[in-house]
């Protein structure tokens, strides 16, 4: 049958690598647009730092920094 599962169809391969190299051309201009329009600002307003507290757990290190207005 030749499109048995779990065997490599060598005919799919093309297709593959268009859609992957399409991808990797429009990624970076479409994430750069995207994030002009939609990405929260980078002025903070009257948005003030309440705390941060810092919490390991095993080799993960993680802060948390809450905020008010």
């Amino acid at each position: 049958d030749g499109g048995g599962r779990g065997r490599f169809r060598w005919s799919s391969f093309p297709a593959a690598i268009l859609a992957t190299t399409l991808a990797a051309i429009v990624a970076q201009p479409l994430g750069l647009l995207i994030q002009e329009n939609y990405t929260t600002s980078g002025s903070p307003g009257n948005l003030q730092i309440k705390n941060i507290s810092v919490k390991t757990e095993g080799r993960v290190l993680a802060h948390r920094v809450e905020t008010s207005q």
